[in-house]
């Protein structure tokens, strides 16, 4: 009978870790971004996650013209831009971000 408890730790003690991981950050990047009312990573228009010094996210904030650090934009045809900017022909078009489905 103990043999069994051991096997269901040896089993279930690794996964428990990865489940308690997710619930604390998945493995975040330093410096992530986070929307100020849900608390979720901020995400480019290639579902990428925002930081404060990456390289990537750098050119994100540059080749989309915005300001260093904006998380306030919508994306439209992988290209983001500022609210209220958006050109009237996408206007229509829903945020890229919103047409997928992913899970942290």
């Amino acid at each position: 009978m103990k043999f069994q408890y051991y096997i269901v730790l040896v089993l279930v003690l690794p996964l428990s870790g990865c489940i308690a991981d997710c619930f604390l950050g998945c493995g975040l990047p330093p410096g992530t971004l986070y929307h100020p009312k849900s608390d979720t990573p901020v995400r480019d228009c290639y579902n990428n996650i925002l930081t404060k010094n990456d390289v990537q996210s750098r050119a994100f904030w540059d080749e989309n013209n915005l300001p260093h650090g904006t998380i306030n934009f919508t994306c439209r045809n992988h290209k983001a831009y500022l609210p209220g900017k958006v050109p009237e022909d996408l206007k229509d078009l829903p945020d890229d971000r919103n047409l997928r489905i992913w899970t942290p």
